[in-house]
């Protein structure tokens, strides 16, 4: 079985494409997988200068998938969705937006949604269609 290793080309820190080659194809003499040696592999395949790393499409490697228009941060070591849901949302340590009130526990018959007025989430019935 072939495993797979997926990179993620970077401009400006931003997400451009991402691409997945064998594991096969980044390992050293010694058979160990080299991030460096993928790296270099993307950028001839690629014919790109610019900076690749790896990724993952399911969220375990650094803290989300990468998807094209996703930013890189370098410090946090992961990519997060560069658009703000809510002017109020901040950007959490696992690099996911979250609203600055905890969402309440789900009601039976109703849901909540959030308001950016009153920076708060909002208890709404839920309605049946007959």
């Amino acid at each position: 079985m072939v495993t797979i290793r997926h990179f993620a080309e970077l401009e400006d820190n931003t997400v451009l494409a991402i691409i997945a080659i064998a594991e096969n194809d980044c390992l050293d003499s010694d058979g160990n997988f080299q991030e460096v040696i993928g790296e270099n592999l993307c950028r001839r395949l690629r014919q790109s200068s610019l900076k690749w790393i790896e990724c993952s499409t399911d969220g375990s490697i650094r803290k989300n998938a990468a998807v094209v228009g996703m930013v890189y941060d370098e410090i946090k070591n992961g990519f997060y969705n560069p658009n703000k849901p809510f002017e109020s949302w901040i950007l959490d340590e696992t690099l996911n937006w979250t609203a600055p009130v905890a969402k309440p526990e789900n009601v039976e018959g109703f849901y909540f949604d959030w308001d950016e007025t009153s920076v708060s989430w909002v208890k709404i019935k839920e309605t049946t269609s007959s």
